[in-house]
Parts: structure tokens; C-alpha cells; sequence
């Protein structure tokens, strides 16, 4: 029998490049005058994210993993946990576990509004192990309380990131090209709001 990888509800896979973007839906109505009519239909921007991978940072095995993962959530139907990775990656400093309280770099990406991107977030430390947290407050600039029972397995350093509820922003990809997406023009992941 061949590999048989994880299959995970989350992205597990840490990408060698993420590029970060926001969309906005804006209505423009433009009269014979040359005057324009603007209606945002959203109340809030939409995040998405592109993943890209160095030639020669996946394995074969993992990029069947990605397949059976997208396969797993049926396209872009299926949702599922993914990690902001790039620029806005903090590392974490400390834990009170007895508050559930973590000292991070800098906590200006997160928020516990659970309208907001970044009300979740994603902690990962150097033998490979992660997690995903739901923010309950700020308290300050580099304190966060969770809504978890215990981050106390993830030690200082460890780096942590916003994470989004997203779905695969494309139906159609193609395993025999799969390799050649995830290290030229990358994967993309939108956000799904409630």
C-alpha cells in the first residue's frame, strides 16, 4: 500500500512565502455627467491569503498530503483553520497558565471581536507542534487572554500568528500540476464569514 499521510481540518503546512490581502466589495454607479455613486456592499473587508513554497521545500508525500487535504474539503465548499504566516508573525514570550494570560512581541493584529480577522490565532514552536486559540481580550500591548484550557506545551519563542476560518479560493486544481502551482503561483485561501 502506498503513503497515507494526515488529513487534518487545519493547514498544517507551513508555506516558504505568504502574502497577505484584503478585498473589499464597493458598488460604482457612473452617470453620463462623470459623476460616480459608491455602496460598499460589505460591511467589513474580506482577507485572503497566497501561499508559496520554495522549489525543493515539499516533499512528494507532502504534496499529496495538500491534495487529499483539498480533496478532503471538496474544493472551496469545505472550510477550514489557516494561519496568516507572514509579515505579522510575533513570537510568543511568555504564559500564565493560571489566567490563561500570553506575553507576545506585539498585539496589535489581534482582537477578541468576533466580526474581526483576527479573533483566532495560531501558535507553532520549533519541534512542529501547533495550535489553534480563540483571543479573549487584549489586555494590553503585549498581553493576550485565551479562550482555551491550556497553551502551556507551547514554550517561549514559539511563534505566533492571526489565523482566519478560510476556505480554498479555487474548485478546480489539478494533482499532475499540483507541485508546479505551490512553487510558482501559489495557493490561494479566502476568508468565510459566519
Amino acid at each position: 500500500m502506498g503513503y497515507i499521510g494526515p488529513v487534518s481540518s487545519v493547514w498544517m503546512w507551513r508555506p516558504s512565502q505568504a502574502t497577505i490581502s484584503e478585498q473589499w466589495k464597493t458598488l460604482v454607479t457612473e452617470f453620463e455627467s462623470g459623476a460616480e455613486q459608491r455602496r460598499s456592499k460589505w460591511e467589513t473587508s474580506r482577507v485572503t491569503f497566497k501561499y508559496q513554497f520554495e522549489r525543493g521545500a515539499l516533499t512528494t508525500d507532502e504534496v499529496q498530503d495538500i491534495w487529499r487535504f483539498y480533496m478532503r474539503q471538496r474544493g472551496a465548499y469545505g472550510t477550514f483553520l489557516a494561519p496568516a504566516y507572514g509579515n505579522i508573525m510575533t513570537r510568543l514570550s511568555a504564559t500564565y497558565l493560571g489566567s490563561f494570560q500570553i506575553i507576545v512581541d506585539q498585539t496589535q493584529d489581534f482582537t477578541s471581536n468576533p466580526a474581526s480577522h483576527w479573533n483566532k490565532f495560531y501558535v507553532e514552536d520549533s519541534n512542529g507542534s501547533y495550535g489553534f486559540f480563540t483571543v479573549g481580550s487584549v489586555v494590553n500591548a503585549t498581553t493576550i487572554t485565551v479562550s482555551a484550557i491550556s497553551i502551556g506545551s507551547f514554550g517561549i519563542g514559539a511563534w505566533v500568528c492571526p489565523a482566519i476560518m478560510g476556505r480554498f479560493s479555487e474548485d478546480t486544481y489539478n494533482i499532475d500540476f499540483m507541485m508546479a502551482m505551490l512553487t510558482t503561483v501559489g495557493l490561494g485561501i479566502t476568508e468565510c464569514h459566519s
